[in-house]
Formats: C-alpha cells, sequence, structure tokens
C-alpha cells in the first residue's frame, strides 16, 4: 500500500464512511492516476478537467458515475493533500431527472406471482411490502422479524442508520412458510451453501436477477429492479393517503425533499389536478338550452334573462377592450361582464357588501327563523299584485320590534316552484322561538 492510499484510507475512516464509498473512492483515484501514469498529487486542476472530460466524451459514464469520480478526486485533494482548490476547480455536471417507473397494484401481484421459487417470491414480498432498499434486505437476519409488535427491525441502513417499518400479516405469513422451508440462519435471505457459504448474507445481484427473472416471466415490459419495488411502495402509500412525513420516516430519508419525488407519481394527486373547477358558466353552456327547453312550462322570461346572461358574461358576445403593454407589447383582452345581479361572477363585490350592510343592522342577541304561508285566498291577488301586497306585508313588518327581520320567499316543492303559495319569512330576535309559548311576542295582522 501506497504512502497516498494509506493516507486517502486514514481520512476516509476518520469520516467513518461506508465501506462501499471507500472502495469507490479508491478505484476512483487509482483511475484517475493511471490516465496520466503519474502519481495523483503530481497532478493539477488541468489535469481535473481533462480527466472529466475524458470520463464524459470517451467513455460516455453515467451522470452519476462522473459525479462519483469528481467527489473522490475533490476529497483527495481537498481532504487529503488539503490543497486550498476552489469548488469552482470540481464542476458538476448537470444531470436530466428523470422519474421513476412505478408498477401498478396489478401488476405488483403479477411479478410477484411469477417468482420462480418460494425464496424469490419472499425476497418479492419483503422488497414491496417494506419498501427496503436491497443492500438493507440482503444483511436481515432472523431476529431483525419482530412478529409480537408486528415490526421489521432495519439495522444500519444507508447512511448508517436503524429503523422500523411495518411488517403486514399477509407478509409474516409468507416469511413463515419460506423459514419452515428453507430454515435460514443467522441471515434471512443467506449465501447459497458451497459458494460463499451459509454464513453470508445473499448478494445484491441476487435479488437483481430474482426480480428480472420474475418480470419477464410475468410479461411486464416496464424497466423493472429491486429499487423500482420501493419506489411502488411510497407512490401506492402516497396514493392510499398517507401523508409524506411518514413516508419518509418509512424510507428512512433523511430530507423530505427526497421523499417530495412521489408526488407528481401519485394518481390522486395528478387527478386532483387534472382540470380546474367548474364555474356556472360552464354548466349553463353546456346543458343550459336543454334545461330551458325541458322546463319551458315554468320558467318565467326574468329566468331565461338570467341564464343567458350568465352564458355570455366576460365572452366576446359582449365585446370589451385590448390592453396593450407599452415595453414588451404583451396584449390582453377584457371581456364585458353582463352586470346581472344573479351572475356569480359580477356582482360579487356588491352583494358582499350588501351582506355586510344588512349584518349591521342586526343586534347582538340571537335570532330565529319563522316561515308565514300567506293565506289561500290572497294567492290570486300576491300572483297578480306582487309589488301592492308585499309592499303592505314588509309595511306592517317595520311596526314589529326592533330587530326583527322580513323577507319574501318563493318556496319549492321538490323540484317545482310554488309560484302561487307565496311565503314570508321572518327572523325575529326573540327570546321564545315558538308563538304559542309566547302570543304576545307576535303582532297580529289588522284588517
Amino acid at each position: 500500500m501506497t504512502q497516498l492510499r494509506k493516507m486517502m484510507l486514514d481520512e476516509l475512516q476518520r469520516r467513518n464512511y461506508a465501506q462501499s464509498t471507500v472502495e469507490a473512492y479508491i478505484n476512483a483515484l487509482r483511475e484517475f492516476a493511471a490516465y496520466f501514469k503519474r502519481p495523483p498529487d503530481q497532478l493539477g486542476p488541468e489535469h481535473i478537467r481533462q480527466f472529466q472530460l475524458y470520463l464524459i466524451r470517451d467513455r460516455k459514464l453515467a451522470i452519476n458515475t462522473v459525479k462519483q469520480r469528481m467527489a473522490a478526486v475533490q476529497f483527495f485533494f481537498a481532504r487529503t493533500l488539503k490543497r486550498p482548490y476552489l469548488r469552482e476547480d470540481f464542476p458538476y455536471p448537470k444531470g436530466p431527472r428523470r422519474l421513476p417507473v412505478i408498477l401498478s397494484q396489478e401488476e405488483v401481484t403479477r411479478l410477484i406471482d411469477s417468482a420462480s421459487n418460494l425464496s424469490h417470491r419472499a425476497i418479492l414480498m419483503t422488497l414491496y411490502s417494506t419498501g427496503i432498499r436491497r443492500s438493507g434486505l440482503v444483511h436481515l437476519k432472523i431476529g431483525d422479524i419482530d412478529s409480537k409488535r408486528m415490526l421489521i427491525h432495519v439495522l444500519q441502513g444507508k447512511g448508517s442508520k436503524d429503523r422500523d417499518v411495518p411488517l403486514s400479516p399477509k407478509l409474516l405469513e409468507t416469511l413463515r412458510e419460506y423459514w419452515r422451508w428453507a430454515k435460514p440462519t443467522p441471515y434471512l435471505f443467506p449465501g447459497q451453501p458451497g459458494k460463499r457459504g451459509a454464513d453470508v448474507p445473499l448478494t445484491t445481484k441476487a435479488v437483481w436477477h430474482a426480480c428480472h427473472g420474475a418480470a419477464q416471466r410475468a410479461g411486464i415490459q416496464k424497466k423493472i429492479s429491486p429499487h423500482g419495488l420501493r419506489h411502488a411502495y411510497a407512490t401506492h402509500l402516497l396514493e392510499s393517503g398517507a401523508d409524506l412525513r411518514t413516508i419518509q420516516l418509512l424510507l428512512g430519508h433523511t430530507d423530505i425533499k427526497h421523499t417530495t419525488v412521489y408526488l407528481p407519481l401519485s394518481q390522486r394527486h395528478l387527478h386532483a389536478v387534472s382540470r380546474p373547477p367548474l364555474e356556472v358558466a360552464d354548466i349553463i353552456c353546456a346543458v343550459g338550452r336543454s334545461f330551458i327547453e325541458k322546463n319551458r312550462s315554468w320558467l318565467t322570461g326574468l329566468h331565461r334573462k338570467v341564464l343567458s346572461a350568465i352564458e355570455r358574461c366576460r365572452t366576446a358576445a359582449l365585446g370589451g377592450h385590448k390592453d396593450q403593454c407599452s415595453r414588451c407589447g404583451y396584449q390582453a383582452i377584457s371581456y364585458n361582464s353582463c352586470r346581472n345581479r344573479h351572475c356569480p361572477k359580477c356582482q360579487t363585490n356588491a352583494r358582499d357588501k350588501w351582506l355586510a350592510a344588512r349584518q349591521r343592522e342586526l343586534l347582538a342577541v340571537p335570532y330565529v327563523h319563522v316561515v308565514f304561508t300567506l293565506p289561500h285566498e290572497l294567492a290570486p291577488l300576491a300572483l297578480y299584485n306582487k309589488r301592492l301586497l308585499y309592499d303592505l306585508l314588509f309595511k306592517h313588518q317595520r311596526r314589529q320590534p326592533a330587530g326583527d327581520r322580513c323577507r319574501f320567499q318563493a318556496p319549492w316543492r321538490g323540484d317545482r316552484l310554488l309560484k302561487r303559495a307565496p311565503h314570508l319569512g321572518v327572523e325575529p330576535a326573540a327570546p321564545s322561538p315558538c308563538p304559542l309559548c309566547n302570543p304576545g311576542r307576535w303582532p297580529v295582522p289588522g284588517p
């Protein structure tokens, strides 16, 4: 072992880097020195630039692989040799951001059912049911399965962190069947006897082959890997209503921003914003004419006028004006409103102001709502003399105690407007809502 390699190993061990990271950094530095056929401590920023271009242009390595090589070179110069290089001397290439491939629940079922043996079936079920990484899967031991608390202990996972994941009853049943068949010890999925021995874990490559073989037998055309089952686990949790914080803890993410990648993959979240909410005008434009034809017998001219106004509101049918920016030339068209008081787009501000004014007139006391049906004998008068009759009713209501409010109500029975049975609604500030209990509270109409 050379002195430079020993120095780099010491710095890596001081920071407690994972063994896989240590091996990757040592191999990357060896490749860096072999490319120039010189010791790495005799190289500088220009050599770093040439080596990075060689990895990208000539070897055409993946962007993440290039980033790993550059991280190893940066660690050697900055941490081992303590050279004052700037961050700009180690640029990381920008890579494409791709969304992971997600299996549907039906495809996951087909994948698990296509496992070649019980061991592979248990592997695939554990990957999907817990969202565990394959490196954590192969290091699971029998003692990590807690059937009493229905948990699986993932010890020293990525980042040297422990965490617990839920153990489903169906997975527990499969693992028990697998244990009775294979009798594994101490690892849940041990290596093959005669090759690496039974006291060592299964290789991660064997997990990949189990997943790839099952996908081929299931006829699934998507690109599938063991990590894809982890993505499917998180996405299906999100679709079923789990919050991001819970998913972050189950997956073992340090930062929740790594968990938010599943938001654009969830069908529930995509469909929630797939279209804007319908407005009243949209409904009237779609079915307004058929509604008028079907209910022509009772719709009045006022009803048709309101429907037409809402349909034409803020459209080219009512005209408008064009605004143009004097700097960039951007143009925007503002269409005129129908100014109908029943239109939800036009008179919103006026309605809110009116309601606020009526609210200020109310007293700070409880109110009740009482509806009086006018005598049947007055129905013809009310039908043909609305203004006269209702003016008399409202004038009479003004003689009631302060705080009482009165309004006309057009009652409905089912889906039919009772035009010939007008009602009068009164909202008195009364201590007793019952006129029988407090008859003196209610004024008796005069002749």
